[in-house]
């Protein structure tokens, strides 16, 4: 049981770091805009819809993200889909989750939200790099 709980958070966190702001239920209900800045501080949400859609775990995961598009290229899909598995990758595999499961479920997601094939996107910016270089 414990795995599989490992498994949901894990995936919880790569899918969220995925989304773009404007793309959850806290855009929607005004509690953050388009670049996850907080309209409204946790203290004046008032609905538990509202609460729900703004959380701990979700403060944090927008926290990792908004610091992860300081960095070059963090602003793109694929470098948040990227790095978000690099962060949980060593995780995943002590909590003894299957890290290729993880990463077809959640490729599927992409593929089904964004149109976006991560692992076709890596490969051809590796090709892209090594034609270059």
């Amino acid at each position: 049981m414990n795995r599989l709980v490992n498994a949901f958070v894990i995936y919880k966190f790569v899918k969220l770091l995925a989304t773009s702001f404007k793309n959850t239920e806290a855009y929607k209900l005004g509690i953050i805009d388009e670049k996850g800045n907080y309209l409204k501080k946790q203290k004046d949400l008032k609905t538990h819809e509202e609460k729900m859609a703004s959380n701990i775990f979700t403060r944090l995961v927008w926290n990792i993200k908004k610091l992860l598009e300081k960095l070059p290229f963090g602003k793109s899909k694929l470098a948040s889909v990227a790095t978000a598995l690099f962060l949980v990758k060593e995780e995943v595999e002590k909590a003894g989750v299957d890290r290729e499961l993880i990463e077809t479920v959640f490729n599927q997601y992409m593929i089904q939200e964004y149109e976006i094939d991560y692992k076709q996107e890596i490969l051809k910016e590796v090709m892209h790099d090594n034609t270059m270089g």
